[in-house]
């Protein structure tokens, strides 16, 4: 029985090459790859945030919902999501007026 070591080494490192792979472990390392798609993913969820407040705000009106509690909760939840948006929209457009500014 004779061992072929270029064989071996090959499936060492193909193996070795699948258990590293460049995986994204979390939502932040997929966003990576793409900024425009993970601030279009953040425009949308916080828009979802704003309508899922303004069902449950009419619902409490008409009397459907009678928890106040829940109410308040999608309120600022979908309040909190504005203002980190608004946030990040001041951040990006300052690093764009420095990024423009820049003399090459």
């Amino acid at each position: 029985m004779s061992l072929d070591f270029l064989k071996i080494n090959e499936r060492m490192v193909s193996s070795f090459e699948d258990s590293v792979s460049m995986k994204p472990k979390n939502p932040v390392d997929k966003a990576v790859g793409n900024f425009a798609d993970y601030m279009e993913q953040a425009v949308d969820d916080t828009n979802d945030l704003s309508m899922q407040s303004k069902d449950i705000t009419k619902k409490f009106l008409m009397g459907e919902v009678e928890n106040v509690h829940d109410v308040m909760i999608a309120s600022e939840r979908a309040g909190l999501a504005m203002k980190t948006m608004m946030s990040l929209r001041k951040k990006i457009m300052e690093a764009y007026r420095d990024i423009s500014s820049t003399r090459l």
